[in-house]
C-alpha cells in the first residue's frame, strides 16, 4: 500500500526551484516559474501544475527546446500595449516580463494589453496572472 505525502506551497516552490536551478534556470526565473507551478496546484488545476515539472519542463530544457536563458525582447509598444518575443524561455517568465512591461503602461491609461511573439512554451494557468500583483508596476490583483 502507497503512503500518501503532503508537502507545504513552501515546499514545492522550494524543490521546483532547486530542480529548475540544476537544469540552467537563473534563480530568478525558478522562482517565477516555481510560483506559477505550485500556484496552479493550489487553484485546483493540477494538471498544469508540478506534475509537469520533469515530463515537460525538465525534457524539453535537456532536450534545448526550451533556452532558460533566452532574452526576452520587445518587438513593438505603443502606450497601451506590448508585444514580446519570448524566444522559445521559460512561458512562465516571458509572461511576468510581460505583465511587469504592461503594468508600466496601465499607469499612464486605463487600458493596457499585452501579447507574446514566438513561442513561449506552456503558459501554465494563465489566469493567474489576472490575479497576481507586481509591486511597483501598477499592476494590481483583480
Amino acid at each position: 500500500m502507497q503512503e500518501t505525502c503532503f508537502f507545504s506551497p513552501e515546499q514545492l516552490k522550494s524543490y521546483v526551484r532547486r530542480f529548475l536551478a540544476s537544469s540552467g534556470v537563473p534563480q530568478a526565473d525558478a522562482a517565477i516559474t516555481a510560483d506559477v507551478l505550485v500556484a496552479a496546484d493550489l487553484r485546483g488545476v493540477q494538471s498544469h501544475g508540478i506534475i509537469r515539472l520533469h515530463t515537460y519542463y525538465g525534457d524539453r530544457i535537456s532536450r534545448r527546446l526550451i533556452d532558460p536563458l533566452s532574452p526576452i525582447t520587445s518587438i513593438r509598444e505603443t502606450p497601451v500595449s506590448a508585444v514580446l518575443d519570448g524566444r522559445n524561455g521559460l512561458g512562465p517568465v516571458v509572461a511576468h516580463h510581460a505583465m511587469v512591461r504592461c503594468g508600466g503602461h496601465s499607469r499612464a491609461h486605463a487600458c493596457r494589453a499585452g501579447t507574446q511573439r514566438r513561442r513561449a512554451p506552456k503558459l501554465e494557468s494563465r489566469s493567474m496572472y489576472l490575479q497576481w500583483e507586481v509591486p511597483g508596476s501598477g499592476v494590481e490583483a483583480q
